[in-house]
């Protein structure tokens, strides 16, 4: 008997190949994620220190001084909030490609389980082929005796 062959074998490679590519999407974009969160991260930092410093030149400092610190803090408020919202865009594109993934598994999934559906269907009637062999084996040695 010839060797078992999935009919859809070439579809299943297919979306094999689609969720390995969405995974690495998956991947890339978390990446993306995490240096945005460490770039958010960085700015709150300088802007607490900005605040510190601030605060401990209020007594001591020229007007001048105090305006450019607050220009300062300004500026950082805007990138922080220009931050949060990339931040917000990457996880919706996060959740997206997920959502994309989880279809991508199931539908590759379906597949395999009808692969496998159809190996235990090759192996039962090629052990059934076996047994018939078997005995027309055992009913010719009983014949020729």
């Amino acid at each position: 008997m010839t060797k078992f062959k999935f009919k859809l074998q070439r579809i299943l490679d297919y979306r094999e190949t689609i969720e390995d590519k969405i995974y690495k999407e998956f991947g890339y974009c978390k990446s993306r994620l995490e240096k945005a969160e460490m770039v958010i991260n960085r700015l709150l930092k300088e802007r607490e220190g900005l605040n510190k410093s601030k605060n401990d030149l209020a007594n001591n400092a020229k007007v001048m001084e105090l305006k450019m610190l607050d220009m300062h803090i300004k500026n950082l408020n805007i990138k922080i909030k220009e931050q949060n919202k990339l931040i917000l865009e990457i996880r919706n594109e996060l959740q997206e490609i997920q959502d994309r993934l989880v279809k991508a598994s199931i539908d590759k999934k379906t597949l395999e389980k009808l692969k496998e559906r159809d190996k235990e269907s090759y192996n039962y009637i090629v052990k059934k082929e076996e047994e018939k062999m078997v005995d027309q084996l055992v009913s010719f040695k009983n014949t020729v005796k």
